[in-house]
């Protein structure tokens, strides 16, 4: 019977990480052979020669074409919105950890908001080429363990939760709780409208200085809006043009999804009439996310020569 070299390629990471897990971390290494839906492996603590329940879940990824794109600090890793999202909702933390079976190194990282960086290819994972598998990873790993980062995740998905049943029950509070949830975001803000004012564009402006916002509307803007845009654009605040676009979303930390049928508009948010919600939901969220990118991918830079 043949055997695909490919198959070879990933036992051999998930050999060497077993080794190298119980070797030079002396932890425990628990492949998860069956049913993989991205995770590959459990590693659990161990301190002072005893096993402490805290588990890291592992997704491995062998060979060099997992090596082939990199920026300043490490490898760059791209996943989809499905593996996301299942990794988001996890009760462990996950490490995406690369082998290398050419040099016998492994490099990892943990996903987190943190970490993730959206883009029109899905999103991205910057793996550091300082985060070799040794034993200075154990306090780093042991830190892991505890959990803080996914404390914050639900912190945060509570907090968003809070916000998001509060919009449904007080529409005359809809802009005061947007403006609870901008100050909450801190990792990413996309949104899409066909139109939008001023007023919008600039509390979008002030977003963009704690993190990266990109904006998808019609070319079809009163003049002062395309003004402002142009005025204001950044490597922190992008801007897409679609002819006869209708989405209508926003996408807060890629978590709390806000949408409707009205554009994104003071006075659309101000009248009860018009149908707005607000999700926390990782799966319509995801979905969002994809339409964005996908259309992101096909916007125009602003420029007045369109119609």
């Amino acid at each position: 019977m043949k055997s695909k070299k490919s198959e070879a390629v990933s036992e051999s990471g998930v050999g060497w990480l077993k080794y190298a897990v119980a070797d030079r971390l002396e932890w425990i290494f628990r492949e998860q052979p069956s049913q993989d839906k991205g995770v590959d492996a459990h590693v659990e603590e161990v301190s002072d020669g005893e096993a402490t329940g805290r588990l890291i879940g592992m997704q491995i990824k062998s060979g060099a074409s997992w090596f082939r794109e990199r920026n300043k600090a490490g490898y760059v890793y791209r996943g989809d919105f499905d593996h996301l999202t299942y990794w988001r909702g996890h009760s462990l933390p996950i490490l995406v950890v690369l082998f290398d079976p050419s040099t016998q190194t492994a490099y990892w990282q943990l996903v987190s908001e943190a970490n993730i960086n959206e883009g029109d290819r899905g999103w991205a994972l910057t793996v550091p080429f300082e985060n070799q598998i040794n034993a200075d990873a154990v306090p780093q790993w042991s830190r892991i363990c505890v959990g803080e980062g996914k404390k914050a995740f639900l912190r945060k998905q509570k907090l968003f939760s809070r916000i998001a049943r509060e919009f449904e029950r007080e529409p005359p509070q809809r802009q005061a709780l947007l403006y609870e949830a901008l100050h909450a975001t801190q990792h990413s803000l996309l949104v899409s409208t066909p139109y939008i004012d001023e007023s919008i564009l600039s509390v979008l402006d002030f977003m963009s200085a704690k993190c990266p916002v990109r904006l998808l509307v019609r070319p079809d803007q009163d003049e002062t809006v395309l003004d402002f845009i142009e005025g204001r654009r950044s490597e922190s605040f992008e801007v897409g043009l679609i002819p006869g676009l209708h989405a209508k979303h926003a996408v807060f930390d890629s978590l709390l999804l806000l949408t409707g049928s009205a554009n994104l508009t003071p006075f659309a948010l101000r009248h009860p009439e018009e149908k707005f919600c607000l999700i926390v939901d990782e799966a319509s969220s995801g979905r969002a996310l994809q339409l964005f990118f996908n259309q992101w991918h096909d916007a125009s830079p602003p420029n007045h020569e369109m119609p």
